[in-house]
Order: C-alpha cells, then sequence, then structure tokens
C-alpha cells in the first residue's frame, strides 16, 4: 500500500514566478504617456537648440492642433452634459412657455389673473431650475467621479478646467437664448 499523502503539499511543483518586466526589474515603472509627452518635449527642444524654422513651426502647429482638438473633445463633452440635463425639463419648460404665452394672448385678462398667472409661472420657473440644477449636478458628479479615478495630475486640472469652463460658458449662452423668451412675456410686465 502507498504512503498516505500530507493534504498540505501540491500534487504538482508550482511554476517559478514570472520574470518581471524589463522597466520594473529596475526599480521603477515605466509609463508610456509620460514618456511620449517627454519625447514631444525633448523633439521641441532640440527643434528650439537647432534654431530650424521650419520644424519650430511644424511642432508648434501639430502641438496647437493636438490642443484645438483636446480642448474642441471637452467642449463636446460638456454640451453633452448641459443639453442632457435641459432635455431633462424640457416638457416642463415648453409647457409652462406656452401656458404663459397663450394667457398673453388671451384678450379677457384681469388683475386677478394676472397676478395667478405670474405666481404660477414664477413657481414653475424655480421649479425648472430646481430640476435642471439637479440634472446637471447628476452628471457632472458623474462625469467627474470618471475624471477623479484617475490619479492627481495637470493633466486632470487642466482636463476638469477645461470642463468647468465649458459647462459654465454654455449655461451662460442657454441664459442668453432665454432671458428674451422670458423677457417678452407678459407676465413681469
Amino acid at each position: 500500500m502507498p504512503p498516505e499523502r500530507d493534504p498540505r503539499t501540491p500534487t504538482r511543483p508550482e511554476p517559478p514566478p514570472p520574470l518581471p518586466h524589463p522597466s520594473r526589474a529596475a526599480g521603477f515603472v515605466l509609463r508610456y504617456a509620460p514618456v511620449a509627452t517627454l519625447a514631444v518635449s525633448l523633439l521641441y527642444a532640440v527643434a528650439l537648440l537647432i534654431g530650424n524654422a521650419g520644424v519650430i513651426a511644424f511642432f508648434s502647429v501639430v502641438l496647437s492642433v493636438l490642443l484645438a482638438v483636446l480642448m474642441g473633445l471637452i467642449a463636446l463633452m460638456a454640451g453633452a452634459v448641459v443639453l442632457r440635463s435641459l432635455f431633462a425639463v424640457a416638457a416642463e419648460l415648453s409647457l409652462l412657455i406656452f401656458i404663459t404665452q397663450a394667457y398673453c394672448m388671451s384678450p379677457g385678462r384681469t388683475a386677478a389673473s394676472q397676478t395667478a398667472m405670474s405666481t404660477l409661472f414664477t413657481v414653475g420657473v424655480i421649479y425648472v431650475v430646481v430640476i435642471f440644477g439637479r440634472e446637471l449636478w447628476e452628471a457632472l458628479r458623474a462625469t467627474y467621479g470618471r475624471v477623479s479615478a484617475s490619479r492627481r495630475s495637470f493633466q486632470r486640472v487642466l482636463t476638469v478646467a477645461g470642463f468647468v469652463f465649458f459647462v459654465a460658458l454654455f449655461l451662460w449662452q442657454l441664459t442668453l437664448v432665454m432671458q428674451p423668451i422670458i423677457g417678452g412675456l407678459c407676465v413681469y410686465r
């Protein structure tokens, strides 16, 4: 009879540990994004040291185009967040403006109905602004959650600052569009 096997001993020998990546063997971890940034910076610095105007202009144009594309993508993302929040309240806002415009065109307005419509419109605008703000806040938190998962860096700060700038810009444009519509209603005259 064979001797009983100890259950703690493996039946097969364990494989050797994997060899470390060459960059980890030296004691550092190689990340490719900073290396690419360093390479572009060194090439630009070499072009500046050589003094070749054509190479300097080429790198300046390439870097400007890359920055413009990056800012365009951030602006599209910010615009999508603002429009998604606006679409969440579009029905309420449209109904409120429609009812107010219909009231303004009706011939039988009285002082009491003017006060009632003014109150209804004010409460409706407050409701729409609160719902829009809540939807925008949730969208901003979801977007910032994706950005905050990355490690802190200058790129992250630049991305968040650009995003906040474009969200503020789109909100300002939305205010400029809505102000004449609401200001043209008879409720506040």
